[in-house]
């Protein structure tokens, strides 16, 4: 058997017992659950749904007109008030389905008999008629009910929500003594000395408080269990840690490492030193919890509450911190940071948390403890003033200056490292932090103990909360671009490099406000600000703003563009299956297959299109009659315009010539630049800028020769003089076109006899380049390697012979005397 497979065996008896104590901690109710009752009872189990409905709107409609905010109340009846809109949203839902029911079966009915012509029908056809009318009116009149309820309710809530805002606004703007006072000072410290003590003292106070018999019972019946389950889960936490360390951890550095194994790497480390460990402490504590329940042990359940949580809060953060950024090993780093920054920043990063972490293990530790201005005007000082210095240094510009994307070269040494664009929103961040740490010291000093906590306390939250969204966002890239460069999804989607590269820009720019949307809902609450009212404050600028007639809506762009992206994907894949799995196993010519597949492309296209236009609202009946209207006009005055304007659209969507590529046109030949709707620029080679109207790409023949790939065949021609040895020559040519570096070796360099010259043997040198726009530079090179080894090797390329005839001079008839 496997090792692997022997090592996941041998672990499953702990799994499941780790399995069943997390269902019997989670299952248990916590102490005095079953005998609390709500302080509003709404109404007995066979009231009316409109009636429960009724009392507790009347009974938050008074709370709120009363105007006194009171945190247990505003909390029950925000609970309350969901409970009523959610069950008027599912009576509204109820009641259309049965519309849904009736009205066909009524419509079956065909229409009422008409009373003036004396129509008249059968007394059960009439009957079950006036049935089915009555079902009907009576779903519209609970429709309308819920409506009214609905809206009613949320009024309420918001009223609820805004004496809560009050409420707290009151209680940050009181003020305690100025901490610096000295009475203030001795009490404070005096206090919270006296409180750690009872924190620390809490087991020996709780075992004081147990007679003999309780102690002994605890110890029978309840240490056992909670010594087994802490062993239990120490010990299958340490194995999953290490099987997530040893198997889908960190491996070699040598060589290039993937994005895929990048990011796997992060995660495995995020989770084996961070959510494992965690997992277990919160395993411990709800054990604990459910066996200290009912004890009379408040401190001590609060003391160990708050060592979980701080000591999760600092597992977490270092998991995350040396998975971020994994200082001494910088191939595996997922923030583009300098080395020095990597470790500078962690160890910050960590003694901030550390800070925040004691900051919450002391205040939920002393939740019971009753705690007097002094108290508070002290520890707020000290938490916010620690929590300050251990921030500030952590913001600094110089520790955030990310690395070049290329590296400097030698002779650059002596110059400044270059320095890659800071982002805009990443300093406004750390200049809010900072100003929120600077003004909780402020508020603390001048005794504003609760604004300076609650601030203090909110910007640690948003600093870990905007840290793990980073860190998600972070991973969410990695996770798309490795992907996209994965062969056998782009093999799926049926596109090539540059494709991959748009779908992964698009994805990034899709997924940005995704991640700042979870960031705003998550921190919202820690500023005073419900989630619900994010959300609603979110589904109203989704929804949309009227210009005029026409409503732009954000939430219905967005799902158009998603569908428009989602069947064009599903129909490049299918074209792809279509033209490299299902047509090749038929007798069909490969000529038909391609104008097959390229057909059913372009009804891909013209559907995605179709469904994303659907999806804005359009009716598409009127986009017809104006197209129709318009298209008398454009076929009489714009046939030309209207003719280069298809062409262009029929280029960008079939992209026979693309930017960048290398075509001839006629007697032009040059490199493609800009495509535009109406005409397509390109540059020759001596930087003339010929513009084609697109209809004479599509009309007439275009030589392009890197349309595919830059493969390409360079033709070199040579002639010898009469009398060399011809096969020496074709040796010697193809010596000289394998030597070649830019020469590819499949196919091989080929040599062609071409004919008898009148002055020379004539030969043909024919060589392959993946660079075809090199073409004209490797000719060059091969040439001068011809003349060199011919001249050494004693072949000699002739001079073009011509063979003059004189005529012979006329006879005079004279002879010399």
């Amino acid at each position: 058997m496997p090792s692997s497979r022997r090592s996941l065996l041998s672990i499953w008896p702990f799994a499941l017992a780790l399995l069943a104590v997390l269902a019997v901690a989670l299952a248990a109710p916590p102490a005095g659950a079953q005998d609390a009752e709500a302080p509003l009872q709404t109404s007995t189990p066979t009231a009316p749904v409109s009636t429960k409905w009724g009392r507790t709107l009347s009974a938050a409609e008074a709370y709120v007109a009363a105007g006194a905010a009171d945190g247990a109340e505003t909390a029950l009846y925000t609970e309350l008030l969901d409970d009523v809109i959610s069950e008027a949203k599912a009576e509204k839902t109820k009641a259309e389905t049965d519309i849904g029911t009736q009205q066909p079966l009524l419509d079956a009915l065909g229409p009422a008999p008409d009373v003036e012509k004396q129509q008249t029908e059968a007394e059960d056809i009439a009957l079950l008629r006036e049935e089915y009318r009555r079902l009907l009116d009576d779903a519209r009149s609970r429709i309308a009910a819920a409506d009214i309820v609905i809206v009613r309710a949320e009024q309420l809530r918001a009223g609820v929500a805004r004496l809560a805002r009050q409420e707290l606004a009151t209680q940050l703007n009181q003020r305690a003594p100025d901490p610096w006072a000295a009475s203030s000072l001795a009490q404070g410290v005096k206090e919270i000395a006296a409180a750690w003590l009872q924190v620390v003292d809490a087991p020996s106070a709780w075992r004081a408080s147990l007679s003999e018999e309780e102690w002994a019972t605890f110890n029978r019946q309840r240490l056992p269990w909670l010594a087994a389950v802490t062993f239990a889960a120490i010990v299958l936490g340490f194995i999953i840690r290490r099987i997530l360390r040893t198997r889908f951890g960190y491996g070699a550095t040598a060589g290039h490492i993937t994005q895929a194994r990048r990011l796997g790497g992060a995660v495995s480390r995020m989770a084996a030193d961070g959510l494992t460990p965690s997992a277990v402490i919160l395993v411990i504590y709800l054990w604990t919890e459910r066996e200290l329940a009912g004890m009379g042990a408040p401190l001590l359940i609060d003391a160990v509450a708050g060592a979980a949580i701080g000591l999760s809060v600092t597992l977490l953060a270092y998991a995350g911190l040396s998975a971020a950024l994994t200082p001494g090993d910088p191939p595996w780093r997922l923030l583009p940071v300098r080395d020095a920054a990597a470790h500078t920043i962690r160890a910050r990063a960590l003694v901030f948390a550390i800070v925040s972490a004691i900051d919450v293990f002391l205040w939920t530790a002393l939740a019971s403890v009753v705690k007097s201005p002094e108290f508070m005007t002290v520890y707020a000082m000290a938490a916010c003033g620690a929590r300050a210095l251990t921030l500030l240094p952590l913001l600094q510009g110089r520790l955030w200056r990310l690395k070049p994307e290329t590296a400097p070269t030698p002779a650059a040494t002596d110059e400044p490292l270059p320095r890659r664009r800071r982002s805009p929103v990443w300093a406004l961040i750390r200049l809010a932090a900072g100003a929120a740490a600077l003004g909780a010291v402020v508020a603390a000093a001048t005794g504003y103990a609760d604004l300076a906590l609650f601030v203090g306390r909110a910007l640690s939250g948003t600093m870990v909360t905007v840290g793990a969204v980073f860190l998600l966002r972070g991973a969410a890239r990695e996770g798309l671009q490795a992907a996209m460069n994965a062969r056998p999804v782009r093999r799926w989607l049926g596109i090539g490099p540059e494709g991959a590269d748009a779908l992964t820009f698009w994805g990034h720019v899709l997924l940005e406000p995704v991640f700042f949307f979870f960031a705003a809902i998550f921190t919202a609450p820690l500023w005073g600000f419900t989630q619900r009212e994010m959300l609603s404050w979110a589904g109203g600028v989704m929804s949309g703003f009227r210009i005029g007639e026409a409503t732009i809506s954000p939430a219905a762009i967005g799902v158009a563009i998603l569908a428009f992206v989602v069947v064009l994907v599903l129909s490049r894949a299918a074209q792809h299956a279509l033209l490299h799995r299902l047509l090749p196993r038929t007798r069909m010519d490969p000529g038909a297959q391609n104008s097959l597949a390229t057909a059913f492309g372009y009804f891909g296209v013209s559907m995605a299109a179709v469904i994303g236009v659907s999806a804005l609202g359009f009716d598409l009946s009127n986009l017809a009659i104006v197209a129709g209207a318009l298209s008398v006009g454009i076929g009489f005055g714009l046939q030309s315009i209207v003719n280069n304007f298809v062409s262009g659209l029929i280029l960008l969507a079939e992209r026979p010539v693309k930017v960048g590529d290398w075509v001839i046109v006629g007697d032009q030949q040059g490199i493609v630049k800009r495509i535009s709707i109406r005409a397509t620029e390109f540059e020759t080679f001596d930087r003339s800028s010929v513009i084609i109207p697109n209809s004479e790409l599509i009309a007439n023949s275009v030589t392009n020769r890197t349309h595919k790939d830059r493969y390409g065949r360079i033709e070199i021609p040579v002639g010898v003089a009469y009398g060399s040895d011809t096969r020496k020559v074709e040796e010697l040519l193809l010596d000289i076109g394998r030597k070649n570096a830019e020469v590819l070796r499949l196919p091989e360099p080929l040599v062609v006899f071409t004919n008898f010259g009148a002055s020379s043997l004539d030969f043909e040198l024919r060589v392959y380049t993946s660079n075809n726009l090199r073409s004209l530079a490797i000719a060059t090179d091969i040439r001068h390697e011809i003349a060199a080894r011919f001249e050494a090797e004693g072949v000699e390329i002739p001079f073009p012979q011509r063979v003059v005839h004189m005529a012979a001079a006329p006879a005079t008839g004279e002879e010399d005397s």
